[in-house]
């Protein structure tokens, strides 16, 4: 309600209960798309007083008592136990997206249901509009950086909606009292910008000046067309991309996943598991697999000569890294017999061994530390996958010693059939958003067999045992455990055959009289003569970029200058202000948001933005570096 002053007036206290609720909300006749816009613009006709006392009476009531309190009144919202029976659904796709003022107060919430858009000024209507859906089915609410946006729907009421994370990471939410609703983050499938998930869908996100806002005297922000406009593009780049999702998971027979990696390992098992590996209990496991976890390292990532350079050099990727020798190599059969001993006679598994490295400008072995994964000289100490073990007893190590063995008596092909399927479905795509989605659904299998869940969930306190931390008004849950599909071996195979990988193509470089000067994963660059041969099969080479200029500060931490000009790299700070950790005196200043359970622990309302400061790297400590810039490996004698 709005004064002719244009300022908002104060409304009428007016008693409102579900009973009156579902009285107004009474389904008419006519079009889905026709109900819900009349339910629209009746939800608009709430004050946000009459709004927040049906949300407060809404938790008083369990889910099956307020759906059946709104279907009295002739709403057909969905049973939860008719959802639980059913495994492929009806689903729809709902974008959402929020504005506010950076201080934690929100002013817009806008839903596009792919044919309609729906604004809100208050996140009372926008939750009653959602607890209200009339879709018999599941309700997807597709968001990119949904944590944000589900902190400006429910942060005054928390209790309606139920969270998932693992460990800091979001994976997904639902309503409490419909539990047919779920929230998902378009994140958590492409790591990109919402500017760069439009431009993959074909929706180009529109440009708005925020220091163009409108404020009343209280500080509210009155929501200009521009904004809303703003707004509601963003909720249809979600639901374009998240109802694109859908449908391809949907084609794999798959139901709709929180997680790429999900998706991925849900098809896997359903159409590719050769092996069974969800045949039987962890407790027939031979050998815990806590023996297992130290063999898994992560990618090779290091700094061989430091500083700025003018010069031409290469930059190139190995093709698809991990779905390559996912295909390539053989595995370890983790349905086989495992057997625990101290030999070195076998083929697969892992070996805890002290192992005596040479004197070498690329060492094999891997080494973890608390801050970093090392590639250190003398005397090492780990556990290490029997293969790259017997890797680096070719290149020139000893081992001096066996603590412990774990061995696979069979080995297998796990991956080709996948690897093959997903490439060619890849190779065979039209569209630049299909070609991402199967590049990141073969990217992401490999670590779920790696998982150890220790999930996080925050539900309302008379729900969790006494006891549990207060987050938020909400408990918080935490739970630890091996999901069935877990099978590290196979996971610490791949990062080890990748890093094999690498290290093979890095030593062609330098066989060639090239120098190295960085490397990240599945990527090298160097200067010299080009020893490769580029294409863009499976495990080949590519060139990205033939480089003029080029300054290494540490791991992650570097800028290059491609034909297009500068691109820089910072772990940990945000692209748009990376530039300036190269600069003299260098530091970024920017703000963020305060976190869901950030704001509990620092007593601050979640999406507050704050300012935060990143200062430079002032050592480099996972090689030695010499006074020319070059690095050397360190070394160690355990």
């Amino acid at each position: 309600m709005v004064k002719d002053n244009g300022k908002p007036s104060k409304p009428k206290r007016t008693v409102i209960g579900l009973p009156e609720l579902s009285r107004l909300l009474k389904s008419e006749s006519g079009s889905l798309a026709s109900q819900r816009r009349n339910r629209y613009r009746q939800l608009l006709q709430l004050s946000p007083e009459q709004a927040v006392t049906v949300l407060i009476e809404l938790n008083k009531k369990g889910e099956q008592s307020f759906i059946d309190e709104v279907q009295a009144g002739g709403k057909p919202v969905i049973q939860s136990k008719s959802l639980r029976k059913q495994k492929l659904l009806d689903y729809e796709n709902i974008g959402f997206d929020t504005e506010d003022n950076s201080k934690g107060q929100c002013h817009l919430l806008c839903f596009n249901d792919g044919k309609q858009a729906f604004e809100f000024r208050t996140p009372e209507q926008a939750l009653l509009f959602l607890l209200t859906w009339e879709k018999v089915g599941r309700v997807i609410v597709w968001c990119i950086n949904t944590e944000y946006d589900l902190n400006n729907l429910t942060n005054d009421y928390p209790f309606l909606v139920r969270r998932f994370y693992n460990k800091s990471r979001f994976i997904f939410a639902k309503l409490n009292h419909r539990p047919d609703v779920v929230f998902y983050d378009l994140v958590n499938f492409y790591s990109l910008s919402a500017k760069a998930v439009g431009k993959l869908f074909g929706q180009d996100k529109l440009d708005f000046d925020f220091a163009t806002r409108v404020f009343d005297d209280t500080g509210y922000v009155i929501p200009s067309k521009k904004e809303i406009d703003y707004c509601k593009q963003d909720t249809k780049i979600a639901q374009v991309s998240g109802k694109f999702i859908t449908d391809k998971l949907t084609v794999f027979g798959i139901t709709p996943t929180a997680t790429v990696a999900a998706a991925a390992m849900q098809i896997y098992l359903n159409k590719y598991d050769i092996a069974k590996l969800t045949g039987f209990s962890k407790s027939q496991f031979a050998v815990s697999p806590e023996r297992i976890y130290p063999a898994y390292y992560g990618g090779r990532c290091e700094v061989f000569r430091m500083g700025h350079y003018r010069q031409k050099l290469f930059y190139v990727d190995v093709n698809s890294l991990y779905p390559y020798v996912m295909a390539q190599f053989r595995y370890p059969n983790p349905m086989g017999t495992v057997v625990q001993h101290q030999r070195l006679n076998f083929d697969m598994g892992v070996v805890e061994a002290v192992v005596d490295v040479p004197k070498t400008y690329l060492p094999v072995l891997p080494v973890r530390t608390k801050e970093h994964l090392l590639f250190p000289t003398g005397r090492i100490k780990g556990t290490w996958t029997k293969t790259e073990l017997d890797f680096a007893v070719f290149e020139g190590c000893k081992i001096k010693e066996v603590i412990r063995s774990v061995e696979w008596k069979s080995e297998a092909n796990l991956f080709g059939k996948w690897v093959a399927d997903v490439y060619k479905l890849r190779m065979d795509s039209k569209t630049d958003a299909d070609k991402k989605f199967y590049k990141v659904l073969l990217n992401s299998l490999y670590g779920k067999f790696a998982e150890k869940r220790k999930t996080k969930q925050y539900v309302n306190i008379e729900d969790a045992d006494i006891g549990c931390p207060i987050v938020y008004d909400m408990a918080e849950v935490e739970t630890t455990y091996l999901p069935q599909h877990s099978h590290v071996i196979i996971s610490a195979y791949v990062t080890a055959y990748g890093r094999m990988v690498l290290y093979g193509y890095m030593k062609q470089v330098l066989e060639a009289g090239g120098k190295l000067f960085y490397c990240d994963t599945d990527s090298i660059i160097y200067s010299g003569c080009q020893p490769f041969q580029f294409s863009t099969e499976l495990g080949d080479l590519k060139l990205e970029h033939t480089l003029t200029e080029a300054e290494f500060i540490g791991a992650k931490y570097y800028r290059i200058r491609t034909a297009t000009g500068w691109e820089y790299r910072c772990k940990g700070v945000p692209v748009y202000c990376q530039q300036d950790m190269f600069r003299r005196n260098a530091k970024a200043v920017y703000k963020k948001p305060i976190r869901f359970i950030e704001s509990n622990k620092r007593k601050i309302r979640a999406n507050v933005w704050i300012e935060t400061e990143k200062k430079p790297l002032t050592s480099y400590s996972k090689r030695t570096i010499l006074k020319d810039g070059n690095t050397v490996p360190l070394l160690v004698n355990l």
